[in-house]
């Protein structure tokens, strides 16, 4: 039997190694399924297979092999059954994209789980635009003829084999977890829910070290850190605004300005004014700066070292900073209640579920 996980990022990497050694899996009948651009720091113990999803894989072909492979159903389910080496399989799903429909409906595939994806699986689940967040390039309605493109769009996918109800079903994964036998594995008992806990499989961050691999600088416990995000650029907030909130937060933090060193980590895409404020403010406090790789990944650095002191706006490392036990601190709660901010409606109400008070 194989073992298939749908991974896509560092944490649904991490819930996958979770999930193999809470059920200890064979690592050999392991095949990592990797979506976007994401390829997982496995180390020598991991036996097991790394692969793009077929979207993935799609993605590079030339013209005349994406006239060769139209018809997305019988490709994808070909891929399938290339990788599982025509065995039955179990899958372990991130979220419902398109091709994972195709994996958990795939004539091979014996039973499907959800592991966890991010932040997204602690938030509450009432917004059909989270229920349906990979068809954004729709309108709800169309009226008489309507947008010319989306309906040449809507065509060329049902003329590509995705049928209707295919592309119905919903892409968040927390309501699958209504389906008979469905488990979620998860790395804490507020995730997914509404979902019944027997069902919940917590996770724990130990034992996952083994699978991958150490991180490139070395630190050590108690160290501090800033995580940088996009939170100001993707909803506007005004730079006077951030460095308040700033302010509030480090001199809160280290009000005598006692001399220590932190690791800052941008995450790339901040505007330049506020990585400048990040840099000034951080020093103007007693902070000597050290810029992290842009290669490191925080989510393994946490894992490794203990009592650390993370820092940041409303990064989703934050709140998985907490979980793994280390000191979190945030300026989300500095700034002001002026933004139409769509994390607003989650961010605190996530934090105090996992204990991490902004």
């Amino acid at each position: 039997m194989k073992h298939i996980f749908s991974i896509h990022n560092h944490i649904t990497f991490l819930a996958a190694v979770g999930t193999i050694v809470y059920e200890r899996i064979p690592t050999d009948q392991v095949v990592l399924l990797c979506g976007g651009q994401y390829d997982p720091d496995t180390s020598a113990a991991f036996k097991g297979k790394v692969v793009p999803t077929y979207d993935r894989l799609e993605s590079g072909f030339s013209f005349f092999q994406k006239i060769a492979s139209f018809n997305y159903t019988k490709k994808a389910n070909h891929y399938l059954t290339q990788i599982t080496e025509g065995e039955p399989f179990t899958a372990y799903v991130d979220v419902m994209s398109v091709f994972n429909r195709y994996l958990v409906m795939h004539p091979q595939c014996q039973q499907f789980h959800i592991i966890e994806e991010g932040i997204v699986n602690y938030a509450d689940y009432d917004d059909f635009m989270l229920w349906t967040a990979d068809l954004r390039q729709f309108d709800w309605q169309w009226n008489g003829f309507g947008p010319v493109k989306q309906k040449l769009n809507a065509c060329f996918r049902l003329w590509r084999g995705r049928s209707l109800r295919l592309l119905a079903m919903p892409i968040h994964p927390n309501l699958y977890t209504l389906h008979r036998g469905v488990k979620a594995y998860c790395f804490s008992d507020v995730a997914f829910r509404y979902t019944q806990n027997e069902q919940k499989k917590i996770l724990s961050w130990e034992g996952l070290t083994p699978y991958i691999k150490s991180p490139t600088t070395p630190y050590a416990d108690g160290d501090w850190f800033w995580i940088g995000d996009t939170l100001c650029k993707s909803y506007g907030v005004r730079m006077e605004h951030f460095e308040k909130a700033l302010q509030h937060l480090l001199e809160r933090l280290n009000p005598e300005k006692t001399a220590r060193t932190i690791y800052l980590k941008f995450r790339g895409g901040e505007p330049k004014a506020e990585q400048a404020l990040t840099l000034h403010y951080l020093k103007a406090y007693g902070f000597q700066v050290v810029t992290v790789p842009p290669t490191e990944i925080m989510e393994m650095v946490f894992l490794q070292y203990k009592n650390l002191q993370v820092c940041g706006i409303a990064s989703s490392l934050l709140i998985y900073a907490h979980l793994m036990g280390h000191q979190t601190h945030s300026l989300y709660a500095y700034l002001p209640d002026e933004y139409n901010i769509s994390l607003a409606k989650s961010y605190p109400t996530i934090a105090k579920k996992v204990g991490f008070l902004l």
